[in-house]
């Protein structure tokens, strides 16, 4: 799987989980180690980038990507990176 597949929902991953429905329930919101696990044992619906499918589970892998890569949490790469930046701020 490609950051591009990621990011174009075309990683071949299911749209939520398996052991829970993260994104429409109360329940916690997986740790990076929980994550990681449940997409280890979850099997590819497709070959990357050979279809489309949207996949919140795609979405929460690729904020772990760039949490390691940035060595910041996504809360503070968007902070620093997105919402501060003078373009973003004198947009609305």
């Amino acid at each position: 799987i490609r950051i591009k597949h990621l990011l174009n929902h075309s990683a071949g991953l299911i749209r939520d989980s398996y052991v829970c429905n993260y994104w429409n329930s109360n329940d916690h919101f997986p740790k990076e180690a929980e994550l990681l696990n449940e997409l280890r044992a979850t099997p590819l619906i497709f070959a990357p980038g050979s279809q489309f499918k949207y996949s919140n589970l795609g979405y929460a892998l690729l904020g772990i990507v760039l949490e390691r890569a940035s060595s910041l949490s996504l809360a503070k790469l968007f902070e620093e990176r997105v919402f501060n930046k003078p373009s973003a701020r004198d947009k609305y």
